[in-house]
């Protein structure tokens, strides 16, 4: 059973913290005052370009999956690298910033394909642009969570939703937070939303689109939403 409640679901941040910080010592080792110094000032310079970086990433990412632009990718870079050469950048710059800069590109691509690649689904997103498809099972109560970014939940694929012991349970409750950011729940036709609590919310805006023409209005399955955060949107779409 594929659940947010899970234990096993949680290694993906770890594993994040993990690279973070082999980074730091991989680039700190040797000099550390210095190179932190020089990194703290290259950031306090270019941190706008490193935002608008940020946001071009996000906007990529809520366009395409990453598997879609892995390959052209790869070729792309190997065009550019061989481009290069032919228009006579010198072979020294090839060799000692352009091939390099392909290399951790192409690992990060592959590091980033495998983790996300995973079935085990990531209910939280910080500062980024992410999509979360719910298994077929899932226990009643999940957790989306954005913090600076966005988070659509696509439950479509949802056949069945448990209680802790495994038995059928006649709702499922959803607590979203929201910091700056927006919560996007895309329902199956035929679920309906019930209870909705908002009182955790500080301008907090929900907007929940019409309910479909083709709609049972005796469907077993509901949706308790209760949100919590500050200056957000929890937004509700059907399919």
């Amino acid at each position: 059973m594929l659940t947010d409640d899970q234990p096993v679901a949680r290694p993906h941040a770890w594993v994040g913290f993990g690279l973070v910080l082999i980074a730091l010592g991989a680039f700190a080792a040797g000099d550390t005052l210095n190179r932190l110094s020089a990194a703290w000032e290259f950031f306090a310079r270019e941190w706008p370009v490193l935002l608008l970086v940020l946001a071009g990433v996000n906007v990529a990412r809520s366009v395409f999956r990453l598997e879609s632009v892995l390959a052209p990718g790869l070729l792309a870079m190997v065009a550019l690298v061989a481009l290069a050469l032919r228009r006579g950048v010198a072979t020294s710059t090839v060799l000692n910033v352009l091939l390099p800069a392909v290399v951790v590109i192409v690992g990060a691509l592959l590091l980033l394909v495998s983790l996300w690649g995973r079935r085990k689904p990531m209910w939280t997103r910080f500062a980024v642009t992410g999509f979360v498809r719910a298994p077929a099972q899932v226990v009643g109560v999940v957790r989306p969570r954005v913090f600076l970014g966005e988070l659509q939940v696509d439950f479509t694929r949802v056949i069945d939703v448990v209680d802790l012991r495994g038995e059928s349970s006649g709702a499922l409750i959803v607590h979203a937070t929201v910091f700056l950011g927006c919560v996007r729940l895309v329902l199956p036709r035929n679920w309906s939303v019930g209870q909705v609590r908002t009182e955790g919310g500080l301008l907090v805006h929900l907007s929940e689109e019409p309910m479909p023409t083709y709609h049972d209005s005796n469907a077993p399955q509901k949706v308790d939403l209760r949100v919590l955060g500050v200056a957000g949107l929890v937004k509700v779409t059907w399919v």
